[in-house]
């Protein structure tokens, strides 16, 4: 009978880097990761063609001479709106029951294999580390899955569907428009990318010393009676507060970085609604648009500036939650100091019995006993 089990065997295969360990704690959940972005992906879209109807309610009303045709127009596309309005909410309540079942279970297949792999280490590897830090390696691993995958499910991949509709729409107005907005959008893009990729390390300087002050915190309280024993309670509090005052510090930088970001998202916002808006006010002037696509753009610029403006917190918290994972799989998912080979065997006992024959015990020219027999039958 081999020791390895398949489950163990899978346990020693867990990934050490966030994506790779997202996927593989989602993997026997797929259908309910599938329903989730499915449903998702319906209701945004409809929700992000809003300003479609609207443009045509809009030109409807300006392009019909009755008052009889108004009433008809609008009773028509007032009727699709409220259907695709209709459609959409339930859309994302399917997504929030099925991603709420794919979230919980994932969450809870990431603190089962952490721990069961936890386990298997060294004793060694217990001796230099704290219980209550690697209670939250563990914590830090498991639920920043779970906050990756709601930031995910309900954020940044309903924006990412946003913004594709927007330029669309935008792209059925005016070819300009929409190539004006998609290339500051990508310079504001890789703009971002550089301004993360350099708050990255001080993000994961910061989720570490979090951990530090948690797993601290647990491990003084654990031991408080030993700490008030040996009067150290001074001694623990004092060490508490430099954990506490680096944390601090450490947040203020990374979070800093993350303002200054903010800044140039919403300087490079203003320049291109302005721009954008005088642009259309010469088409508008020029009779080349109509009232309603001016509202469509207005409506779609108004949703893309929110995207633009939060692209940094969106990668800021992107980075923030995948640090806080790293963090917690480098500590955990390091090779086992003792591994069974492949084909070992469960130790069978048929028997047991403890027993002593002629036994001898010295100490210096003292002898305790000599021919001791002794047997202890199960």
């Amino acid at each position: 009978m081999k020791r390895k089990s398949r489950k163990d065997h899978i346990s020693s295969q867990i990934p050490n880097t966030p994506i790779r360990f997202l996927l593989y704690v989602s993997k026997s959940h797929k259908w309910w990761a599938i329903t989730a972005m499915l449903s998702a992906l319906i209701g945004q879209f409809l929700m992000s063609i809003n300003p479609y109807f609207t443009q045509k309610i809009v030109d409807s009303f300006t392009s019909t001479a009755s008052y009889s045709e108004q009433v008809s127009t609008f009773g028509f596309w007032g009727f699709i709106y409220v259907m695709a309005l209709g459609i959409s909410f339930t859309s994302w309540r399917i997504s929030g029951f099925a991603g709420l079942e794919w979230l919980s279970r994932a969450n809870a297949t990431g603190y089962s294999v952490l721990y069961r792999y936890v386990s298997k280490h060294s004793h060694t590897y217990f001796t230099n580390r704290f219980a209550g830090a690697l209670s939250n390696k563990v914590s830090n691993a498991s639920d920043g899955v779970e906050h990756l995958l709601e930031r995910s499910l309900w954020g940044w991949y309903p924006e990412v569907i946003s913004l594709i509709v927007g330029s669309v729409l935008l792209f059925s107005v005016d070819l300009y428009i929409a190539l004006g907005f998609l290339c500051v959008f990508l310079v504001m893009f890789v703009v971002n990318v550089l301004i993360v990729r350099r708050r990255r390390p001080y993000v994961v300087e910061y989720a570490a010393a979090s951990s530090r002050l948690r797993g601290d915190g647990i491990d003084y309280l654990t031991n408080i009676t030993a700490a008030r024993q040996y009067a150290r309670t001074g001694f623990e509090l004092q060490r508490m507060g430099l954990t506490i005052a680096d944390r601090r510090i450490k947040d203020v930088v990374q979070w800093r970085m993350s303002e200054w970001g903010i800044v140039v998202n919403n300087v490079a916002a203003f320049l291109l609604v302005g721009a954008i808006l005088f642009y259309v006010f010469l088409l508008l002037k020029n009779n080349t648009i109509t009232p309603g696509n001016v509202i469509l753009v207005i409506m779609v610029l108004g949703r893309m500036m929110h995207i633009i403006i939060f692209l940094g917190n969106a990668m800021n918290g992107f980075v923030r939650v995948y640090g806080e994972i790293q963090e917690g799989l480098n500590e955990i998912v390091v090779p086992h100091g003792v591994v069974d080979k492949e084909d070992s065997k469960d130790l069978m006992i048929h028997e047991a019995k403890v027993e002593w024959r002629d036994a001898n015990f010295e100490f210096g020219e003292n002898k305790i006993f000599r021919d001791f027999q002794l047997t202890i039958e199960p």
